[in-house]
């Protein structure tokens, strides 16, 4: 079982996730200096890290996002339960000389 899906593909082989909170919103400063904060949304990116992977496992996932040209898709990880969320995916890979056939990569989820 995979512990994060991006559309109907599971992301294997995943051993790290950190999660950071955006602040969508308009501040400033009044005439007398104070702080005037006012908060629109709050939305969330996470960052994604796997262990080497099979090149058909990277293809299956690099080929689902060409195919909805990198927009927003239901992304989702075990810990939402049932529920999903729209997120933007951008990918980045390396691949270790001792492991040529095999890819690493870091996704970044950012949410719609």
């Amino acid at each position: 079982m995979s512990s994060a899906r991006i559309g109907l593909i599971d992301v294997p082989l995943v051993y790290s996730q950190e999660m950071e909170y955006d602040l969508v919103s308009n501040e400033g400063r009044t005439a007398t200096g104070e702080m005037l904060l006012h908060v629109d949304a709050v939305k969330r990116t996470w960052v994604l890290q796997t262990r080497p992977m099979l090149k058909a496992d990277r293809d299956a996932l690099i080929g689902y996002l060409e195919s909805v040209f990198y927009g927003p898709v239901d992304f989702w990880l075990e810990e939402f339960g049932m529920d999903t969320v729209k997120a933007f995916i951008t990918i980045s890979e390396s691949r270790e000389l001792s492991l040529p056939t095999r890819y690493s990569l870091t996704i970044t989820a950012e949410e719609e």
